[in-house]
């Protein structure tokens, strides 16, 4: 909770999501505005919030009794919501024809290659021509557009025309 720029309180949640600041004394009467924010964690598959919720307070005193009352206006939105993001995964499969006899488990090698042209995978086919990558996993911290190429490994087999076409 911030006064005037300068935190007065932190305070974490319950289990239950509820917070709850220490009271605060008045001596006399006057407009105070608070401003309660949530401090981002650094767990990054979590969306923290960055809404500002401003708080204020008048005092006023009463004037037959001489007491102080304090009355509180609260924000519309009162509840920080954030969300946890959970890894997300994709795979990548392709498949090998082969024309002119059958096609072998194995028999040849693809690259899965990142845009700056780092190796990721090296996988085989398997007999019916389906090339399987493993998943991909990408966090909270990696939101955006990521290219790949896969391409296959040039072998060496006599009379073999290799494919050279990047996907």
């Amino acid at each position: 909770m911030l006064e005037n720029g300068k935190v007065i309180q932190t305070k974490k949640n319950a289990a239950d999501g509820t917070i709850q600041f220490d009271a605060i004394s008045y001596d006399k009467e006057g407009s105070h505005t608070y401003t309660v924010r949530e401090v981002a964690g650094t767990d990054t598959n979590i969306d923290y919030d960055d809404m500002n919720a401003v708080v204020t307070v008048n005092v006023t005193k009463d004037a037959q009794t001489g007491l102080l009352n304090a009355a509180v206006t609260m924000p519309a939105d009162t509840e920080f919501n954030n969300f946890a993001v959970a890894p997300v995964k994709t795979k990548f499969n392709f498949s090998k024809a082969l024309a002119g006899r059958a096609l072998k488990d194995g028999e040849f090698s693809f690259v899965l290659k990142d845009a700056n042209g780092t190796v990721l995978q090296t996988k085989t086919n398997n007999a019916n021509g389906v090339i399987a990558f493993d998943d991909l996993t990408f966090t909270n911290a990696q939101v955006g557009t990521h290219k790949y190429t896969v391409e296959e490994v040039r072998g060496s087999e006599a009379g073999m025309q290799y494919d050279n076409y990047c996907y």
